[in-house]
């Protein structure tokens, strides 16, 4: 439990992380390409991260998950 408790503690930093970037990425007044390719991988990278957490907690209740 104690090693499922420090990998949600590390995800949830990292998407804490992801979510300061991406505000700070849709707060700029114009956005290039550049930055609109990093929306999409802020987006993409919480989305991975909520996955993930999700994942863990089926894994850790002995939970079947299919291959996808």
């Amino acid at each position: 439990m104690d090693e499922l408790l420090r990998e949600i503690a590390a995800e949830k930093e990292q998407i804490s992380q992801t979510l300061t970037a991406l505000e700070e990425a849709l707060n700029r007044q114009k956005r290039t390409i550049v930055e609109l390719a990093a929306i999409a991988t802020f987006l993409h990278n919480f989305y991975n991260g909520i996955e993930n957490l999700l994942k863990r907690v089926l894994q850790f209740k002995k939970v079947s998950i299919p291959d996808s």
